[in-house]
């Protein structure tokens, strides 16, 4: 039976807080710890703080008292301003050897600046020559067009050779028996290439398709069927697959194979103060392999609304970022004609995090000659291409070379057509009506009750309504890796030499030039505008456009070649500007703010003191004379301000002082990083913002005893 919920209301009032502690944290060896503070030392602190106060009412009193004494003792006062002579000529005297300190200072700042010049010039020398290897390297590579170059005009040299010979063959009647062989010989090459066109033009008539269950199927053209491969592709829109009138009676269908994995089923026990009734519940796969069902969030909304029952509707099932977490919120959708509440469920699913580079190992005219020269490809880490344009790339898995299919693919159907292709009939506006449920049925009426709210702390969404609150943590699983980007093909192999009179056979011919290119494909989610031609070791195009994201894999990002800088991320944390450049908003910079998305709001207890103690400084850095604080002095005051993050050690000035970290980058290569702290500034405008509020209310408090003392 269901444990009965209880509303705060009803709870008993606790008569101190003995027993009751909360979380936080300590700076240990520069990690953070966390450890739990008991909330009866809180007390302790405020009662102290409070006898603190009465202690200081006290001495007012007194003090007003020698106030009064000093008044009528004007012998007391000379005494004193006597002492107060004295007291300022140590504070000159203090200030004179404070003042002989800071020209020490100064000129020990004099030598640190002209040490930073001299650092700043190596660095230029260094630049510079960076400059002149740049310019070696284009010059490298324009020879090396030059070699490509006279290479070309030497095969088509040594074909005009060949063809020559060719004639030559045809006129010596010796060499008739010879020539019969030679005809024999292009008589098994004719029949092989008819082969490979005949299986080449059969994987191209037999395109891959989506089948009726959603998994991709592949053309084998060796066996001359479709093989069933493990890509499932179907997208359902949110929807509630089945209700169930009790818990008991969905966990006992929780093998149902019509409801498969990610499916959503609610309870309906037709009993709106039953504390089951509404409660959403997704299916899932544990590690054993079993089923179960794990709750989501209690639909029911709050008791009352005088007779309106919320009714929820599908709303936007959206996409978000690589990594990030699973977010699931409510927003009002108006009411329907019966005047009931309307609430859109609202989705957003991270996709999975980029795969690694699409690497081609090589080309084989045929899958023959791949097996016969690579019989087992289980140390290989990539594809080979067969055939001619496009190319058919084949990867080792499960014990053989497997087809991968081409990368230019057939255009994907909608979720509509793949409805109607399941036996849906009527118009896309009809299907779309059909994804929404039917009107619920009025509750019976209720006394006025508080609105549904819900609110986030991490991954973990609590919704608050009538009959209690519930909580679930929403963070699904991490993505599959991606498969592998593409890389660059090898040209084809160029023709073998012609079989010569006598003597050993002739050495393979050089390499042919790369093929035309092939049609144009489908239109996808992405293209390029432009011709693509070749350089360093990427791509240059005019222009590019996309209506999807922009991706790069591991520490890189975009680059602005002719200005030296660009964007690009090394964690999951912060976006950085490569070679330091300055990042411009015309328009500014903002953060969310709502109270909405926040939890846990707590008043800052920050002192004047500590805000006063945060140091500023001027610095060079980054070959620029800037202003600011320093990290590791603010980190003792204000933790929260201060994080960590990993850059790579040759991009740190005196980068062999600092701890190093060897971390694999996006091709696997092991590099050295180092871990560098950043402060955020714009949280320290609120402390900022907290110490003009601590003085004002000094200066509150100074000009109340003033006027006391005026008294």
């Amino acid at each position: 039976m269901p444990l009965r919920k209880k509303k705060i209301s009803e709870l008993s009032e606790a008569g101190d807080l003995k027993g009751f502690y909360t979380i936080g944290y300590r700076i240990v060896d520069g990690l953070k710890e966390s450890v739990k503070i008991g909330l009866e030392y809180i007390q302790t602190a405020y009662e102290k703080v409070v006898q603190a106060t009465k202690d200081a009412i006290a001495t007012t009193t007194d003090m007003r008292q020698l106030e009064a004494t000093v008044e009528g003792n004007e012998e007391a006062r000379e005494m004193a301003e006597s002492r107060r002579t004295a007291a300022e000529q140590g504070r000159q005297t203090a200030e004179s050897e404070r003042s002989t300190a800071e020209d020490e200072r100064m000129g020990a700042e004099t030598i640190r600046k002209q040490s930073e010049t001299d650092r700043s010039t190596s660095e230029l020398a260094r630049q510079e020559a960076e400059t002149v290897r740049d310019s070696s390297e284009t010059s490298r590579q324009g020879n090396e067009a030059d070699r490509q170059s006279a290479e070309s005009a030497r095969v088509a040299a040594e074909t005009v050779r060949h063809t020559a010979e060719q004639e030559r063959k045809d006129a010596e009647s010796s060499r008739v028996l010879a020539e019969e062989g030679r005809v024999t010989e292009f008589a098994t090459l004719k029949e092989a290439a008819e082969t490979a066109t005949t299986n080449a033009t059969s994987v191209a008539n037999h395109p891959t398709y989506i089948g009726a269950d959603n998994y991709v199927y592949k053309w084998d053209f060796s066996t001359s069927s479709y093989n069933k491969t493990d890509i499932f592709v179907k997208g359902d829109a949110f929807s509630i697959r089945k209700t169930y009138p009790s818990i008991e009676a969905m966990n006992a269908d929780v093998n149902n194979a019509d409801i498969i994995e990610g499916s959503f089923v609610l309870i309906n026990t037709e009993d709106v103060e039953n504390p089951d009734n509404a409660r959403l519940y997704v299916k899932v796969r544990n590690e054993d392999g079993t089923y179960s069902y794990s709750f989501l969030v209690d639909m029911s909304g709050a008791i009352g609304f005088t007779g309106k029952t919320p009714q929820f509707v599908k709303g936007t099932i959206s996409t978000g970022e690589a990594g990030s977490d699973v977010q699931l919120s409510l927003s009002e959708a108006g009411v329907d004609g019966d005047g009931n509440p309307v609430y859109a469920l609202n989705i957003v699913i991270p996709r999975g995090n980029p795969g690694a580079s699409f690497k081609v190992l090589g080309h084989f005219g045929t899958l023959d000659e791949l097996k016969a020269a690579v019989p087992d490809g289980s140390a290989m880490s990539g594809c080979y291409a067969v055939g001619a344009l496009p190319y058919t790339y084949y990867a080792w898995y499960n014990g053989d070379w497997q087809s991968q299919g081409r990368l230019q693919g057939v255009d994907g159907k909608s979720a509509y057509q793949i409805a109607v292709d399941n036996g849906f009939a009527g118009t896309e506006a009809e299907w779309l009506a059909s994804l929404v449920g039917t009107m619920g049925k009025d509750g019976a009426p209720g006394a006025n009750g508080t609105p549904c709210t819900h609110s986030w702390n991490g991954t973990t969404l609590t919704v608050t309504s009538a009959s209690g609150t519930s909580s679930a943590d929403l963070k699904g699983e991490k993505g599959d890796k991606g498969d592998t980007g593409a890389q660059g093909v090898t040209g084809p192999q160029g023709p073998q030499g012609l079989k010569g009179d006598t003597g050993p056979q002739g050495a393979p011919g050089a390499t042919g030039p790369q093929g035309p290119q092939g049609p144009a494909g489908a239109t996808g989610n992405s293209f390029l505008s432009g011709v693509v031609s070749t350089w360093n070791n990427g791509i240059s195009v005019p222009t590019v456009y996309s209506t999807d994201w922009f991706r790069s894999s591991g520490a890189s990002g975009w680059y602005a070649q002719d200005y030296g800088g660009g964007i690009y991320m090394t964690d999951t944390t912060y976006v950085r500007t490569y070679n330091n450049k300055a990042m411009a908003a015309a328009g500014g910079f903002w953060k969310e703010s709502d109270r909405r998305l926040k939890s846990h709001i707590t008043p800052l207890r920050h002192t004047l003191d500590q805000i006063l103690a945060i140091p500023t400084a001027g610095f060079l850095m980054n070959g620029k004379q800037q202003i600011g604080t320093i990290a590791q002095e603010v980190e003792k005051i204000c933790p929260e301000v201060v994080s960590e993050s990993f850059e790579l050690k040759s991009q740190v000035p005196d980068s062999d002082d600092w701890e190093v970290f060897i971390q694999n980058d996006h091709e696997g290569n092991p590099q050295e990083y180092v871990k560098v702290k950043r402060v955020e500034y714009e949280m320290l405008g609120v402390l900022v913002l907290e110490g003009v509020q601590l003085l004002a209310k000094e200066v509150k408090e100074l000009r109340n005893r003033l006027k006391e003392l005026e008294r």
